[in-house]
C-alpha cells in the first residue's frame, strides 16, 4: 500500500521562485525514508505539500491511496498524519500542556480524550505535566510535548521536520530513542546524516527540488564528495 504517492509534482513560490518541476515521490506502509539537504532544498515544501499546507501547480498528491483534489480531500487525510513542525512553538499555543496535546483529538470529535492525553504523554515522558504551561518549558521538553500532540491522535505514519533540531546532546538523544521506538511509517527530514541514517531505511538527498542521490543509508554515506558538494 502507497501511503503516500506524489506524480509529476510542479510547485513555485509566490513571486515565481520554482522549488520542483516534475517530483515523484512516494512512501509505502512499513517504509521510513529520510531526506537529506541544504537549506532551500525543497523538504519542507514537500512536507507542505503532502499535509495541504500548500498546492501543486501540476501533478497529483494521494494520501492512503485516494487522489487529495481539494482542502476536504486533505482534512481527511491530516487525522491519519502526525507532523512535527520544526519549531515547538509553531505547534503549542494552548494555556497548558494538557489543552495542547487535547487539541487535536478535541478538533477531530475523537472519544476519550483524556486517556490519549495521559497516554500520550506518558510515552514522551512528560506524565505530571499536564497542569503546566508549555511557554514555560525547556526547548527539550517542548519538542516532546509537541511529540505527544502527534501521538495523541493515534497517527498511522509520522512526517518529522528536522525533529532534533537545537536539541541539546541530552535531549537528542531522548528523542532519537523515541522515534526508533514507534513502529509507524516515517519521513524524516534533517540536516544529520547519521540521524537519517539511525531512523531511516531509505534516504534521498534533495539539493534545489530535486533528488541527486537515493538508497540505503550506508550507500548515501558513501558518497562523501556528492555529500560534500551539497553541503553536507
Amino acid at each position: 500500500m502507497e501511503v503516500i504517492k506524489l506524480e509529476n509534482i510542479a510547485y513555485s513560490y509566490p513571486g515565481g521562485v520554482n522549488v520542483f518541476e516534475k517530483l515523484n515521490f512516494s512512501l509505502k506502509k512499513g517504509e521510513r525514508i529520510g531526506i537529506v539537504g541544504a537549506n532551500g532544498s525543497g523538504k519542507t515544501t514537500l512536507f507542505s505539500l503532502i499535509m495541504g499546507l500548500s498546492f501543486p501547480q501540476k501533478g497529483v498528491v494521494s494520501l492512503f491511496e485516494r487522489p487529495c483534489l481539494d482542502e476536504k480531500d486533505f482534512v481527511r487525510s491530516r487525522r491519519k498524519m502526525g507532523y512535527l513542525f520544526q519549531d515547538p512553538d509553531d505547534q503549542l499555543f494552548m494555556p497548558t500542556v494538557f489543552d495542547d496535546v487535547a487539541f487535536g483529538p478535541l478538533n477531530f470529535h475523537l472519544e476519550d480524550v483524556e486517556n490519549r492525553v495521559q497516554n500520550a504523554l506518558h510515552r514522551v515522558g512528560l506524565a505530571g505535566f499536564e497542569k503546566r504551561s508549555s511557554s514555560h518549558l525547556s526547548f527539550g521538553e517542548k519538542k516532546r510535548v509537541a511529540m505527544a500532540t502527534v501521538l495523541s491522535m493515534d497517527p498511522e505514519l509520522l512526517i518529522l521536520d528536522e525533529p532534533t533540531s537545537s536539541l541539546d546532546p541530552g535531549g537528542r538523544r531522548e528523542l532519537i530513542k523515541m522515534l526508533e521506538e514507534l513502529a509507524l511509517p516515517k519521513i524524516i527530514a534533517t540536516h544529520d546524516l547519521k540521524l537519517a541514517a539511525r531512523i531511516s531505511d531509505h534516504v534521498l538527498l534533495f539539493h534545489k527540488g530535486q533528488v541527486v542521490l537515493e538508497g540505503t543509508p550506508q550507500e548515501i554515506i558513501s558518497h562523501e564528495k556528492t555529500l560534500h558538494t551539497y553541503g553536507l
